[in-house]
């Protein structure tokens, strides 16, 4: 029977429950949204208010389902939602909790995000925050340091992206328990220091409160962050300024 727009927008609601719901069921659920009948999302105030609502519920299918479609939508349209589809077909990888397909896909995504605007870039960089650290193994190293390196080598480089980086590297130092991957995460930082200097990258505490950077005291890990941490007692960030002149 086809839904009508109210009970589709009701329906779609579910979106947002997807995540904390087993796999196969949060699968099914997808399906039944997506089988309904393109003239009910058409009609319904969904389709204006959320218009890539079946792109996200298609990255709840298993992967082998999903796959083409997301691919599709990575390589046309407007930029933002090219950088979405990359996101839910990382996302969508990650899922399944095979390694070897997060390695692949990662890959395939640094690959075709080289030449991309900004906002592509800072929506990958910010989805991988999302990927559970086992999936990030050493494997992936190289696939991150292209994005991290062409993403701040850009022109059109944003803070949203170094913010994104900086929780990427963070979470690299605090989870994961590959060296490989955590020496990425401190030579990352050792470049957003270098790049945006002591006051114009926020530091993993602004960012990542408990780091405290321990990980960082060894593996060259400090020769990465002293210089941040001694400009930082010399010249405080603005935002530490600004709140401590307010008081």
């Amino acid at each position: 029977m086809p839904a009508s727009g109210g009970a589709l927008s009701r329906g779609i609601q579910v979106l947002q429950l997807l995540d904390v719901l087993p796999f196969s069921v949060a699968a099914a659920e997808a399906r039944r949204m997506l089988d309904w009948p393109e003239s009910g999302w058409h009609s319904s105030r969904e389709h204006v208010d959320n218009p890539e609502a079946q792109l996200r519920l298609a990255a709840y299918l298993p992967y082998a389902e999903a796959a083409d479609t997301l691919r599709d939508a990575a390589l046309t349209g407007e930029a933002r939602r090219r950088g979405l589809a990359r996101s839910l077909l990382l996302g969508c990888a990650a899922r399944t909790g095979d390694p070897s397909l997060v390695v692949s896909v990662l890959a395939e995504v640094a690959e075709r995000t080289a030449n991309e605007p900004d906002p592509v870039r800072e929506a990958v960089l910010s989805s991988l925050g999302s990927v559970r650290p086992a999936l990030l193994t050493p494997a992936c190293v190289l696939a991150l340091e292209r994005l991290a390196s062409e993403g701040m080598a850009a022109l059109d480089c944003s803070a949203a992206t170094r913010e994104a980086l900086t929780r990427l590297a963070c979470r690299a130092l605090r989870h994961s328990a590959s060296d490989a991957v955590a020496s990425w995460g401190i030579g990352l930082i050792a470049a957003l220091v270098e790049r945006s200097g002591p006051t114009g990258w926020p530091g993993p505490g602004a960012l990542a409160p408990g780091l405290g950077l321990r990980r960082c005291d060894g593996a060259g890990g400090s020769a990465a962050v002293n210089p941040w941490r001694r400009r930082t007692r010399r010249c405080p960030h603005p935002r530490r300024r600004a709140g401590s002149s307010a008081s």
